[in-house]
């Protein structure tokens, strides 16, 4: 085991909390206005910062996907958005994942890509080797979007998305110096192995527009946020710097952790060391009596991932008095929002998996504000009053 993750286990063992959490190892704080766009409310939300764009648009993103065949697709409309930009003469760049591992993304990504090309944007792809999970978007030096949101159909128009709007040129200059180094290792396009030409082809034989679509998933309504946004003191945590954050939120924590989450997932002992510390600093949480209630996805489009690896973590909680349980099963909670003591929000990309914590690029930020605490407390309530007692019977795979 590396020195860092035995001291922080013995400080989350042995004394279980200390009087305030201590961030001095993280960036910032830095001051902001923060807009909360979670579910239906991210599209316009981006449709109003895209129009009011002068100078620039920089996308980092994991997902970027539109159907040529459907008529109305939300996809086409992120593109409407960013080409109308591209008129007005904004710079637009995307940094988009290539992960050889889920090439089928990779090549929607450049289907996407290829479209803005034509206007002028540029386009990078990360390397094949590295996952670039995040949702970033920085506007003017001025703006910074993060957040769980894709730019899939699914994640626009159904999913459990926690994502802002933050009005801070400190932290836009801290993510644009983020972007810089990942475009620094990225590539112009994709290897030629991943079959782009006969991708290509195919996608070129579905008549745009021929489809209609069909009726819309299910989707819960999350609470209006306030038009005039929440002060905030923010603090970017993008990959490993979220280890960081959400252990000192854990282990200092005094009164109320509510957790919404897509995946949480246990590993052999002694094979992941961040993933033994979070159960650690979970079950601490019980034993000094804070309450604690993690709600992770329960949506049937995975259901062994559900059953088998998100139970046994939940499995583990529920003895140290911990309100573990699914949300509804129709729909899916794509978000990984972290609520502390009604003051500290911790969300973005990453969820409570090996790939997430110890090798993805992921964007996060934590936030201390209470007016925000509250709006995502009420979103949290949402997701919760939804929720079964308990997975259909269905669902069993043993």
């Amino acid at each position: 085991m590396s020195g860092l993750f035995v001291s922080f286990l013995l400080i989350s063992i042995v004394t279980g909390q200390t009087a305030k959490p201590d961030f001095s190892k993280l960036k910032g704080p830095y001051e902001g206005i923060v807009y909360p766009i979670p579910n239906r409310y991210y599209l316009p939300g981006i449709k109003t910062l895209f129009k009011k764009a002068k100078k620039e648009i920089r996308v980092f993103i994991f997902t970027a996907r539109y159907y040529r065949e459907y008529k109305d697709d939300v996809g086409k409309k992120l593109l409407s958005y960013l080409k109308d930009a591209l008129n007005r003469g904004v710079r637009v760049e995307l940094i988009l994942d290539a992960s050889d591992w889920n090439k089928r993304n990779s090549l929607h990504n450049k289907m996407f890509a290829e479209e803005l090309k034509k206007y002028g944007a540029e386009v990078w792809y990360d390397p094949p080797d590295i996952t670039s999970h995040d949702k970033v978007i920085v506007v003017d030096s001025e703006y910074v979007v993060v957040g769980s949101t894709n730019w899939s159909f699914y994640a626009l128009m159904a999913n459990n998305e926690a994502s802002v709007i933050i009005k801070s040129p400190r932290l836009a200059r801290y993510y644009l110096h983020y972007l810089d180094e990942v475009r620094r290792v990225s590539m112009k396009d994709l290897p030629p192995y991943y079959g782009w030409k006969k991708f290509y082809e195919r996608q070129m034989r579905k008549i745009p527009n021929s489809k209609s679509g069909s009726t819309l998933p299910r989707s819960l309504t999350a609470p209006a946020p306030n038009i005039d946004g929440y002060k905030a003191l923010i603090y970017p945590v993008p990959n490993r710097n979220y280890t960081i954050a959400l252990h000192e939120l854990l282990t200092h924590a005094k009164d109320s952790v509510l957790i919404a989450m897509l995946s949480a997932r246990t590993y052999p002992r002694d094979t992941f060391e961040f993933n033994e510390l979070v159960l650690q600093d979970m079950i601490n949480l019980g034993k000094r009596g804070v309450y604690t209630e993690l709600i992770l996805d329960g949506s049937n489009f995975n259901k062994v991932n559900t059953v088998q690896n998100k139970e046994e973590f939940i499995d583990l909680l529920k003895p140290y008095g911990i309100n573990a349980h699914f949300d509804s099963y129709d729909v899916t909670t794509h978000a990984k929002l972290i609520l502390v003591d009604e003051s500290y929000i911790l969300f973005g990309s990453t969820n409570w998996t090996l790939p997430a914590f110890e090798w993805n690029d992921e964007g996060n930020v934590l936030i201390i504000s209470k007016g925000l605490s509250k709006y995502f407390r009420k979103y949290f309530d949402v997701i919760k009053q939804d929720s079964p007692t308990k997975l259909p019977s269905w669902y069993r795979t043993n």
